[in-house]
């Protein structure tokens, strides 16, 4: 107390003190009334030396205050005209040339400014400039702890103070104390600054500036996970929107492991490092990147993740790949295992129209989300284009949903992208797991070489989940499959048994312009594979799955089709949703090789543009369908086998085809009846309508029509009977009637030449016959017992 320590016009070389000591040169401690008067007194080359670890702040001046700051003026605190050689330093780079101890270091350095209790020969803006800030340094009394040095708690006297803030830049050293961007920087993250788990894990502030590019040798293992001071690693300057690289050492990672991590405008360069470049591995652990990216250096092909989540969460918010090289790479970028944690990523950019990302058995994002614990993977605003999986399945995306899993979608752009399934997304769906494709998202000219140009998705047997794409329509262009074994140009879903529902395409829209068609051998659109096709596709669902208007569906059959279980028939979903047109199912097989619109026995066949094969199997689904029994002849069926109708109680009708855009209801249709062909009607009522029977002269001996029972009706109108083209002579008359009834009405037969047989044969058990406004004309019946050209009649007494 009342004190004064006094020295004027002094110089001091060489001097030094040894840890725990401080003060290089002088040590003063400054107690109530007590006054220090420094003035003209040169140091050269004084230091704080290494000893036990703990203190060494000075390397000059070391001053123990404990007057309050408002209390300093120029009578009691005087430092002037000092001189300082720059080899100055303190061991524990607190303050190479002066450190104060005080109640307060803001407010202490502040009085000192303002006061201008210290001044410095040959400095320049002593109290503004950063270069300075680790030269002249204070600390808290309250936050000495005995001297220990990590975490430092020292702060710049006149600048802003930045514990727990370091830099790193090339030409740096490691052993310095990485406090500034100029002389006091650090080389990478090696120094022992960066790694020290006290700064890296301890409870305040940890920020590395990387003022041009670095390295990360070695692991850093971040255990710290402060919501408060996140680990953060970032370009150096808050104002910056330059990317930093930071290239990788044959054992560099950032391994999270319940820790708490922020990375900005940072540039991931891969290198030669042995594991994943980030790896986030415990439930609480937390990684945030911040408008980084991601480059090859000079790497020609990476053989390392870039992020690897195990547990924990993970936000991504503006990250892109490099835009001035490919990437190529034989393992997936960023995995997502199916453990613990959401994972979001937003506004990324992964591949470019010139560089892209290309991988043989790989995809930029592998995940696999659900478990015991609710998972979230939301990914929104982002492109991935020309990524490439040209082995595997999904070119950019491997997506496996189990049960409280759940993968959203939202405003995504994939153009370019390939694989061998999926081009662009590759996804499993099982227990109640969710995908959803909304808000407008775009698939691009995404191709692949088996299934799904842009997107193959499967909902596995026993899943309760929904893949759905809902919301603004999600558009498919150009998308692409083989089109000579491809299915699903744009979309190919798999639905095992049970999961036929589990799915809603409500808001995809497919491409009509000519020049930006998808495509695909089946299901140019869509293709839908299902255990039942019909539970799949119901009637009236064309809204579920994205269709367009009916006309433009009818008219483009191979857009949007389907398998029905085991069966590999590729069906035209149109003819699945939609009801045959007035329940007249049509029957065809005038083509010998199978096409659509020929003929095929399938549960959805009957349609005009999707006939059955057989008139007995078009019988089969009339029935089932309305019990009407009507049957379409498309002209140039071919009758070729024996065909029984009997069906008591119901009529059937057999009439000219009807397509009502543009088939003329009043033309007939042309039944071929060749080699075995014939009509046994042995029970109910059969009605032919506008058919023209064309009999081939190959035609077996016989009648067409038989009828043999009491309780039969044949009715026919407006029918015609010609000879197949190029036939000399047929051996087949039209009808015989043995038993039961014929009405025929309109018949027109011209041109027959017939050998032994009448065009209609009434046996004496017949019952009525009536024919009204029918005609025939040039008719030759020739062969011995030749009765009756037209019609050869026993009437008995059960004829009427």
């Amino acid at each position: 107390t009342d004190g004064t320590i006094d020295i004027d016009d002094v110089t001091f070389s060489t001097c030094n003190c040894t840890q725990p000591g401080n003060g290089g040169a002088i040590a003063i401690v400054q107690e109530d009334d007590g006054k220090i008067i420094i003035n003209n007194v040169q140091f050269t080359s004084c230091k704080t030396l290494n000893g036990t670890e703990v203190y060494g702040w000075g390397g000059a001046i070391f001053i123990k205050t404990s007057v309050a700051a408002s209390s300093l003026t120029l009578d009691n605190f005087k430092l002037t005209d000092l001189v300082f050689s720059f080899d100055c330093s303190s061991i524990a780079n607190a303050g190479h040339y002066i450190d104060i101890q005080s109640l307060d270091t803001a407010d202490t350095g502040a009085n000192i400014e303002t006061k201008y209790l210290l001044t410095v020969n040959d400095t320049t803006n002593l109290y503004t400039n950063e270069t300075y800030r680790i030269l002249y340094m204070g600390i808290k009394t309250d936050d000495v702890n005995n001297g220990q040095n990590s975490p430092s708690k020292h702060c710049p006297l006149f600048t802003t103070c930045n514990i727990g803030e370091y830099y790193v830049k090339t030409g740096g050293n490691n052993q310095k104390g990485c406090f500034d961007s100029s002389i006091n920087h650090c080389l990478n993250f090696d120094a022992d600054k960066l790694k020290d788990t006290s700064n890296l894990n301890g409870d305040g502030k940890y920020i590395v500036y990387v003022v041009d590019s670095t390295t990360i040798p070695n692991k850093l293992e971040i255990t710290q996970a402060s919501t408060e001071f996140p680990r953060t690693f970032r370009n150096d300057g808050e104002s910056s929107t330059a990317f930093r690289p930071i290239e990788y050492g044959t054992n560099g990672q950032f391994d999270i492991n319940g820790g708490n991590v922020l990375f900005n405008y940072i540039n991931f360069v891969i290198a030669s490092n042995s594991g994943s470049m980030i790896l986030i591995r415990t439930s609480t652990s937390q990684a945030s990147l911040q408008n980084c990216q991601l480059s090859m250096g000079d790497l020609t092909s990476n053989s390392h993740q870039f992020i690897e989540r195990v547990m924990g969460k993970l936000i991504i918010n503006f990250l892109n790949t490099s835009t001035t090289e490919d990437i190529s790479t034989v393992i997936d970028l960023i995995t997502i295992s199916a453990i613990e944690g959401d994972v979001s990523i937003t506004s990324g950019t992964f591949g470019t129209t010139t560089y892209g990302i290309s991988s043989t058995s790989s995809r930029v994002i592998s995940a696999s989300v659900g478990g015991s614990v609710a998972q979230q993977l939301e990914i929104s605003s982002s492109s991935f284009t020309q990524c490439t999986n040209s082995n595997g399945n999904g070119g950019a995306m491997h997506l496996e949903i189990g049960s409280r899993g759940e993968i959203q979608l939202n405003g995504i752009t994939m153009s370019g992208c390939q694989s061998k399934s999926g081009g662009a997304v590759y996804s499993t769906i099982s227990g109640d797991g969710k995908l959803t494709i909304k808000d407008g998202c775009q698939f691009i000219s995404c191709s692949s070489s088996g299934n799904g140009g842009a997107i193959y998705a499967v909902l596995n047997s026993g899943a309760t989940g929904i893949f759905s794409i809902t919301g603004t329509s999600s558009t498919f262009t150009s998308c692409t499959v083989s089109s000579e074994s491809g299915l699903g140009g744009a979309i190919y879903l798999d639905l095992a048994s049970g999961t036929e529902t589990q799915y809603d395409l409500t808001g995809a829209s497919y491409s009509t312009a000519t020049d930006k068609l998808n495509n695909a051998q089946y299901g140019k659109n869509l293709f839908i594979k299902a255990a039942n096709l019909r539970t799949a596709v119901p009637l009236s669902s064309q809204t579920k799955i994205g269709a367009g208007t009916d006309e433009y569906e009818e008219a483009n059959p191979y857009n949007l089709m389907g398998y029905d279980g085991s069966n590999i028939l590729a069906i035209p979903l149109y003819y699945i949703y939609s009801a045959v047109k007035n329940e007249i199912y049509h029957v065809n097989n005038a083509v010998e090789s199978y096409t659509i619109g020929s003929g095929y026995n399938n549960t959805f066949c009957g349609h005009y543009g999707w006939p059955c094969l057989t008139i007995g199997y078009g019988l089969e689904q009339s029935s089932i369908s309305n019990n009407r029994y009507i049957i379409g002849i498309i002209s140039g069926y071919k009758l070729r086998s024996q065909l029984m109708l009997k069906i008591d109680s119901q009529v059937i009708k057999i009439q000219n085809s009807i397509d009502d855009s543009s088939k003329n209801p009043a033309v007939n249709s042309i039944l071929l009846i060749e080699d075995q062909g014939k009509l046994s009607i042995t029970a109910g009522s059969v009605s032919f309508d506008k058919i023209t029977f064309s009999i081939n002269e190959n035609a077996t001996a016989g009648y067409v029509i038989t009828g043999e029972s009491e309780s039969i009706e044949i009715i026919m109108n407006y029918c015609q009977m010609i000879m197949r083209s190029g036939s000399a002579t047929i051996q087949s008359g039209l009808i015989e009637l043995s038993k039961g009834s014929l009405s025929i009405n309109g018949l027109d037969v011209n041109d027959i030449r017939i050998q032994s047989k009448s065009m209609i044969k009434v046996n004496e058990r017949a019952g009525n016959v009536n024919l009204e406004s029918c005609s025939f004309k040039r008719l030759t019946r020739i062969g011995t017992n030749s009765k009756g050209g037209v019609i050869e009649a026993v009437i008995g007494s059960e004829n009427g």
